[in-house]
């Protein structure tokens, strides 16, 4: 028997031999001894189940994506809101003869004119700074209430068109 690893030709065809002495033909791979490989249920089941968990990240950070655009979408609002308010007291104050549908600014242009907001927030839904305008009257039409133009239902369940 051979006692060293080396190469050796028997009857035209490469055989060596291993560290454990054993023949090994050219062309073959060594046997694994010991070496255990994954069967094919293992990876799938292993695929399925980050798959699974892939698929419920993914509609959690769509969740907390949707709940912060409505949290915008809320303070835009109220900071309008609050400036059509103040602006009208402001009226009522400098001016108390002034009658009540002449109180309401014209327009949101005039509310950033006159500083009582920066600018007008975009709708953080439609990614647009366009509101839907609610007007004291037909007859009146200034700004008494604001409203976005965003279509559907929030994460509680009430309209966007109600808020």
């Amino acid at each position: 028997m051979f006692t060293n690893t080396r190469d050796i030709v028997p009857m035209g065809k490469i055989i060596r031999l291993d560290k454990k002495h054993r023949f090994i033909f050219a062309g073959k791979k060594p046997a694994l001894d010991g070496a255990r490989a994954f069967t094919l249920i293992e990876v799938l089941s292993v695929a399925v189940f980050l798959s699974i968990i892939s698929m419920a990240v993914i509609q959690g950070f769509e969740h907390s994506v949707k709940k912060q655009k409505e949290e915008n979408l809320r303070g835009a609002l109220n900071s309008m809101r609050g400036a059509v308010d103040l602006y009208y007291l402001d009226r009522l104050a400098a001016e108390p003869g002034l009658v009540h549908e002449k109180r309401f600014p014209s327009s949101l242009g005039e509310l950033v004119e006159k500083k009582y907001l920066r600018a007008i927030p975009a709708d953080p839904l439609t990614g647009e700074s366009s509101w839907e305008i609610i007007f004291v009257s037909e007859n009146e039409k200034r700004v008494f209430d604001i409203k976005s133009k965003a279509r559907g239902a929030a994460l509680d369940g009430t309209l966007y068109s109600n808020w």
